[in-house]
């Protein structure tokens, strides 16, 4: 799919069956790519952490049913003061159904396969270990729901009691 060793990729595809999901609102219909900048600073934010850094490429794609949510290669560099350089990378899909209408929405993320790494540099030599990957680490998990705006370049989630679940500012691609 991507040539780098280091590419963030999610693409959310919506398919479910109407009678799970319904995207009435065709402003969302179509490719999303976060706005420069907004996953790496919303994400440092929301998880108090020092520097990060967030490299690749993110996609979210809306139709009118249902969805799912890749990660390919996604890197997550961290650097916490006091603390040695951590990266974090995550590989996998998971599949969600929602609704979305006049800038309300709800999405649930249902079956996922995600795989987490964390990388830390302890004075030059870097120990690897696997993270268990659970629902509540998973895109969305948990659940989201709350208000968005949508136009024709613009895209922004605000999401109730959630924060750090999804992106919340995204550009049209």
């Amino acid at each position: 799919m991507f040539k780098k060793p280091v590419v963030l990729s999610a693409v959310i595809v919506l398919a479910a069956s109407a009678s799970m999901a319904d995207i009435s609102d065709t402003c969302l219909i179509g490719t999303w790519v976060p706005a420069p900048g907004a996953f790496a600073e919303q994400f440092a934010a929301s998880s108090g952490m020092g520097d990060v850094e967030i490299s690749g490429e993110v996609h979210m794609v809306f139709t009118p049913v249902g969805g799912q949510y890749l990660l390919n290669g996604m890197v997550i560099k961290i650097q916490q003061p006091g603390m040695p350089p951590m990266a974090v990378a995550m590989n996998g899909e998971g599949a969600f159904v929602g609704e979305a209408e006049g800038g309300a929405f709800s999405f649930t993320m249902g079956a996922f396969n995600y795989a987490a790494e964390a990388t830390i540099d302890m004075g030059g030599s870097p120990m690897v270990m696997d993270i268990p990957f659970t629902d509540e680490m998973a895109p969305m998990g948990g659940g989201a729901q709350g208000r968005y705006a949508c136009s024709a370049t613009t895209l922004s989630f605000d999401v109730e009691g959630r924060e750090g679940k999804m992106v919340d500012s995204w550009v049209r691609q």
